[in-house]
């Protein structure tokens, strides 16, 4: 809370107008009442304590999973790319919280933002 007024306001960019529906998300958005009301429905109904616990079994199995991979590779002698690995937690971690299962071909949404930010970056590129 103590640097709140630091962050809220960032520079316009076209990528974030197109995923966050016209900045209308937390990151995105500037600072008014708009990002003050997004901020207090985050701090009392999501970032509870009582939500972030709900979840606390998801990320114990994931992280078990992880480990377990950690192990198995360092038990071969292989090596293995700890971003991407880490990445792909996350990635499992996400898809659990909001669809409520796990990651599948027909929800890419990681390759889904990262083309979503190619075309505007070269959109951007053309307009300028």
């Amino acid at each position: 809370m103590t640097h709140d007024l630091s962050f809220p306001s960032r520079p316009k960019r076209i990528s974030s107008q197109y995923i966050s529906y016209g900045g209308k998300g937390l990151v995105f958005s500037e600072y008014g009442p708009y990002w003050r009301n997004m901020k207090k429905l985050c701090t009392v109904e999501l970032l509870i304590a009582l939500k972030v616990d709900m979840f606390s079994p998801m990320r114990s199995e994931l992280l078990a999973e992880f480990v377990s991979c950690l192990q198995k590779t360092a038990s071969s002698h292989e090596v293995i790319d700890i971003s991407y690995t880490v990445g792909d937690v996350i990635e499992n971690l996400t898809y659990k919280m909001i669809f409520g299962r796990s990651k599948d071909d027909r929800f890419d949404v990681k390759n889904l933002v990262r083309e979503v930010l190619i075309q505007c970056n070269k959109k951007h590129d053309q307009e300028t």
